[in-house]
């Protein structure tokens, strides 16, 4: 498993807790998460393209979007 993910990560970053920070590629399992968090941030920020509750993506969309990314 970890062979698998290792060809993912894009980043590891040790924090100041000792504890370690990854950053990998999206899933497409990530999607319903993905898009639950970009209507939340679209409220928080003027610099984007959408608003809260406004990213239009449904899930298969996302889904769909991240096979092929």
């Amino acid at each position: 498993m970890r062979d698998n993910l290792s060809n993912d990560i894009l980043n590891e970053i040790s924090l100041k807790n000792g504890e370690k920070l990854i950053l990998r590629k999206p899933k497409v399992e990530d999607a319903e998460n993905m898009i639950k968090y970009l209507n939340l941030v679209g409220g928080e920020s003027d610099n984007l393209l959408f608003g809260k509750d406004e990213f239009r993506l449904t899930v298969e969309q996302e889904k769909e979007y991240k096979s092929w990314s």
